[in-house]
């Protein structure tokens, strides 16, 4: 029974970020993979990013992050690329009827083909296996107020918090 969903996770994952690469590769006219979180990620971060100008209010500590979700067999984790180039990560973990994408970082050099459109590829992605896994509801938790605007207009969430005055943005996966 634990092999059966592991199976069923791990293809939901593939048909997620297949469906999510294919429509963004065709929305900005830009070749983009998504993976997991694998050995080639991890290199890739460590020596891509690692070195780079990273904002210390975004930047995570990817290998730690994955290590402390690994034995989550729902988690979804996401690697974003061009070609060789890692250009975004991030990692969301499902609940009862919500998935939440908690980790979400971009590649820091100025000059990443996927800048502007990192956010919308991983709500994308996350909504897909949502959907796939019988989710109602995305959200982003931690919330950042500066982009406030672009996921409250642009990519429809509303703002709220929870009873523990935690906020995040959700929205109903359709």
């Amino acid at each position: 029974m634990l092999a059966a969903a592991k199976q069923r996770y791990a293809a939901n994952r593939e048909a997620a970020r297949l469906a999510a690469a294919t429509a963004a590769s065709q929305t900005f006219g830009i070749e983009i993979q998504l993976s997991g979180w694998t050995s080639k990620a991890s290199s890739a971060w460590a020596s891509q990013w690692i070195d780079a100008d990273r904002r210390s209010a975004s930047s995570w500590d990817w290998d730690a992050i994955h290590h402390a979700y690994s034995r989550e067999l729902d988690r979804f984790d996401l690697a974003m690329w061009s070609g060789e180039r890692l250009c975004g990560l991030a990692l969301a973990t499902m609940s009862r009827s919500i998935i939440t994408i908690n980790f979400l970082e971009g590649d820091p050099r100025t000059d990443c083909p996927l800048q502007g459109k990192r956010a919308a590829i991983a709500v994308e992605a996350a909504q897909n296996y949502g959907q796939l896994s019988g989710r109602r509801f995305l959200r982003v938790q931690p919330i950042h107020p500066r982009l406030e605007t672009l996921y409250c207009d642009i990519f429809g969430f509303t703002l709220a918090t929870n009873k523990g005055g935690r906020a995040y943005y959700q929205r109903e996966i359709p």
